[in-house]
């Protein structure tokens, strides 16, 4: 960088009174006009004078020069921070987008499990409510997890497996070892149903729903039906039965007498059932049985079935 004299403040002029710039005419030339001219002839004290004010001037011009720089300087550097800032708040405002785009997809997820979970609930509750009103299957599935012995079932478990024993004992055998239904033992089968006893005569009961049974019946021929007869030959025995304290063997009809008289020379040694069958509707039931020596005869049979027309 080139620097005037006047900037260097070390610089020293020459001693000379006059400082000659420029070669002064020669007056005799024949070009002059017989004056002398002379370029850059300045006094030293004239160049003091120049030197000391464009210093002055010059001065103020440089610290104007400075503070403009500074002030460069300080806006360049706001300039970089507001960029640095504004580069973290886009990484943040990523990253804050990101998260909320995540918690968005995450609440999703809840939501819908929740919703499913809700929807299981309510149809669990459905099912277990349908479960506790049929009580063979919630028989099945609260013995599901227990030991064999440890197994407790409802009385209309024991009906259903006695029912379903009865009509084949090894359908039933096939049901318990697939263990798709958890029923008793036939063991068990077997101690139940010798608590149900079915006394000779007319069982009144099944007289009963079979009466309500007829009412639900709006067709005629549906009410139509056979009274039938059957009977079996018994080989003469008597028991006696300590739980009951009666005796089994002798004749009965279904009515009450004294055992006094009671013959032990006659014991029973046939069996007639009645049942009513439909005629037009394909139905079975057996409504009562009675136990004779021989045979009760028609007119024995002929009061039996009054008896039932009756009730």
């Amino acid at each position: 960088m080139h620097l005037s004299p006047f900037d260097d403040p070390d610089y020293s002029y020459p001693s000379s009174n006059v400082i000659a710039d420029k070669k002064c005419v020669d007056p005799d030339s024949p070009n002059s006009d017989g004056r002398t001219v002379g370029f850059g002839l300045h006094s030293t004290d004239d160049s003091a004078n120049i030197r000391s004010s464009f210093l002055q001037s010059h001065v103020p011009c440089q610290a104007r020069i400075k503070s403009e720089q500074q002030r460069c300087r300080k806006l360049e550097n706001t300039i970089t921070q507001l960029k640095r800032q504004l580069f973290v708040c886009r990484q943040q405002s990523a990253r804050r987008l990101k998260s909320k785009q995540a918690i968005k997809r995450k609440f999703f997820r809840v939501q819908t499990n929740f919703n499913e979970l809700k929807r299981l609930k309510s149809d669990n509750e459905q099912l277990g409510e349908q479960i506790r009103l049929n009580p063979i299957i919630f028989d099945c599935l609260r013995n599901m997890k227990r030991k064999p012995k440890g197994r407790r079932y409802h009385r209309a478990t024991m009906k259903f497996a006695a029912g379903t024993y009865m009509s084949g004992p090894r359908a039933y055998r096939y049901i318990r070892k697939s263990n798709h239904l958890i029923l008793p033992h036939k063991n068990s089968i077997h101690r139940h149903n010798r608590i149900v006893r079915i006394a000779p005569g007319l069982n009144e009961q099944i007289l009963a729903i079979m009466k309500t049974k007829a009412k639900q019946m709006r067709e005629k021929g549906q009410r139509v039906v056979i009274i039938s007869c059957d009977g079996m030959s018994l080989k003469a025995d008597l028991a006696y039965s300590a739980k009951a304290d009666v005796f089994f063997g002798f004749p009965d009809s279904g009515k009450r007498r004294k055992i006094e008289r009671n013959d032990v020379t006659k014991l029973a040694t046939e069996a007639v059932t009645v049942m009513v069958s439909g005629l037009y509707v394909r139905f079975k039931q057996p409504i009562g049985y009675l136990l004779a020596h021989h045979s009760p005869g028609s007119q024995g049979l002929l009061e039996f079935i009054k008896k039932a027309f009756v009730l």
